[in-house]
């Protein structure tokens, strides 16, 4: 059972809750060479607690109730025998509803810190002959809002730091045999510079990865 509050560094509050409402479909079409899911959805949270390495536990309570309303679309279909595609889009809508008391009430209405409005990707395989495999694909987030519900602006005027939207790409050559498979995977091909999440206080961010290589070997013992 939950705690009726919680003691921390900023006073006592309650514990953080979250509810989820959620309305979806999922088809399958042209024999099952397509697929499609669509999903709607509203989040709520209460109290939310973030630990942000800046700021340690001086400020981790973030806001009082955030509301998310979002919508989802996921496709995977079959183009040919060899030719396979992957792809997701969410849009959401996430919003401030109330503020910790004492913090200033210019921030209700607005994005959450380190919240989106949208992400997407898409994949794509092909078989090639002799075992080979290959694939690419992107992925992609829109900008994200980043301040601290500290009172900070003498002029109350909302002016949040941003991390920028981004498109990242991928790719992967395989070698597919009976018994194993040897597979290459080179994450953010293009060596773009993004940038994953800021901190909630201070000059800081969290830097996507840079390019990368990774070699994986599985091998069927029966």
């Amino acid at each position: 059972k939950a705690p009726e509050n919680r003691a921390t560094a900023v006073g006592a509050y309650d514990p953080e809750r979250s509810k989820t409402y959620e309305l979806g479909a999922k088809f399958e079409l042209m024999d099952g060479d397509l697929s499609l899911r669509t999903a709607i959805y509203r989040t709520i949270k209460e109290w939310e607690r973030n630990t942000d390495v800046a700021s340690a536990s001086s400020n981790p309570i973030l806001s009082k109730e955030r509301h998310t309303d979002g919508i989802e679309f996921e496709v995977a279909g079959r183009i040919n025998e060899n030719w396979d595609v992957f792809g997701g889009l969410a849009l959401m809508d996430p919003e401030v509803d109330a503020v910790t008391p004492g913090k200033d009430d210019m921030y209700i209405g607005q994005k959450p810190p380190n919240s989106t409005d949208y992400t997407f990707n898409l994949w794509t395989t092909y078989k090639l002959p002799l075992g080979w495999k290959i694939g690419a694909g992107l992925e992609g987030k829109g900008d994200r809002a980043v301040y601290s519900y500290a009172n900070e602006s003498p002029t109350n005027v909302f002016n949040p730091n941003t991390a920028p939207s981004y498109i990242r790409y991928d790719a992967m050559i395989a070698y597919v045999q009976k018994n194993y498979a040897i597979q290459l995977n080179v994450k953010n091909l293009l060596d773009t510079t993004y940038y994953e999440s800021v901190y909630i206080n201070g000059g800081f961010a969290v830097p996507g990865t840079g390019r990368t290589a990774q070699v994986t070997l599985d091998y069927k013992f029966f």
